[in-house]
């Protein structure tokens, strides 16, 4: 989904690599739409954030879900 669509009231959730600090595109635009945004950090396969995979931990990751519900 584009987030510039999204609908009012919609949560987004981005999965971030660990090292990716001061990307905050989706954290930007979020907030200037009015959606409710978070986040979850992952582990990635190698320590740059814009050639990395992620490992994203399921566990927190539901966690993050209930949290938001």
């Amino acid at each position: 989904m584009n987030i510039l669509f999204a609908k009012e009231k919609i949560k987004i959730i981005e999965l971030r690599h660990e090292n990716s600090d001061t990307q905050n595109m989706y954290f930007s635009m979020a907030s200037a739409l009015n959606l409710d945004y978070y986040y979850l950090k992952c582990k990635g396969t190698s320590l740059d954030p814009h050639l990395s995979n992620i490992v994203v931990p399921i566990s927190e990751l539901n966690e993050l879900l209930k949290q938001i519900d």
